[in-house]
């Protein structure tokens, strides 16, 4: 396990290149830096806005959600070339976030969070956003922001939580996996572990699983739940930190993971007697 990015940077989200090379937010620009690198390469940013989410687009594409960008009190779902050139604005609600692209690069998934949606935009801008057919599930809503395609393009999962009643005032958390290219039809639903947490969902490189952190005593870990419904396993052991992010690589050989803490001191002010 070795650290990628230089101690210090920051780093708001991530994701792998097609060509093995990581792309970061330090929030304000979107920049690429090989895992064997120290100098990051800045390919697009604003001063006066915030690079969100982002997410590789196959070869030719990157796609992100961009903040405030143009002046705007939005934030959008933007796509550039894979160098950072030709940046073209997507969608147009008020808060769309956590882009990814279909495995056939035709598709931009995306939730709408002002409608808490999930939505659908061709990557190429050749039409507009859609609410993505049989997407919403009854007496449900979506948490986190994790979209993760399977390796195959069949599937798109998310996670779910139930409306709390009065009978059952906890939510209970679901993997939604939905199928693009049927009819429109509502989502399979499986059961998520109780500890679940709010860094991210992905398909395992295999396609036979989801994996997702969970939380106990403050400390994150990454659990793969497989779809068959067999029992889940954990497959990291960190003693410390919360868990912000994570995406294996493209060729599946390795796992880059987004943690964070947060230092906090006590400080004793007096009063000056003059």
């Amino acid at each position: 396990m070795n650290a990628v990015l230089p101690q210090g940077q920051n780093v708001y989200g991530f994701d792998w290149s097609a060509d093995g090379n990581l792309l970061f937010s330090d929030l304000i620009r979107l920049m690429r830096i090989g895992i064997d690198q120290s100098v990051p390469t800045p390919l697009v940013g604003d001063s006066s806005a915030a690079i969100l989410e982002l997410a590789g687009c196959g070869t030719r594409y990157l796609v992100f959600s961009w903040a405030f960008h143009g002046g705007t009190n939005s934030t959008n779902v933007w796509r550039t070339n894979a160098d950072g050139t030709n940046p073209v604005k997507l969608t147009d609600g008020k808060d769309d976030r956590a882009p990814v692209c279909s495995a056939d690069g035709k598709w931009t998934y995306y939730w709408d969070n002002a409608l808490q949606q999930l939505w659908r935009v061709p990557v190429d801008g050749s039409g507009k956003p859609e609410l993505f057919p049989g997407s919403a599930v009854p007496r449900t809503f979506p948490t986190g922001t994790g979209l993760s395609p399977s390796p195959d393009g069949k599937v798109l999962a998310y996670v779910l939580a139930t409306m709390p009643t009065p009978e059952d005032p906890y939510p209970q958390y679901k993997v939604a996996l939905l199928e693009p290219s049927s009819k429109p039809a509502p989502p399979r639903l499986i059961d998520a572990d109780e500890r679940i947490s709010n860094g991210g969902l992905n398909f395992t490189p295999d396609g036979k699983a989801v994996a997702y952190p969970i939380r106990e005593n403050g400390v994150d870990n990454l659990w793969v739940q497989p779809l068959d419904g067999s029992r889940g396993r954990q497959i990291t052991y960190f003693d410390s930190e919360q868990i912000l992010n994570f995406r294996w690589s493209p060729d599946g050989r390795s796992l880059c993971i987004l943690r964070s803490h947060i230092d906090s001191d006590v400080v004793l002010i007096r009063e000056s007697s003059q």
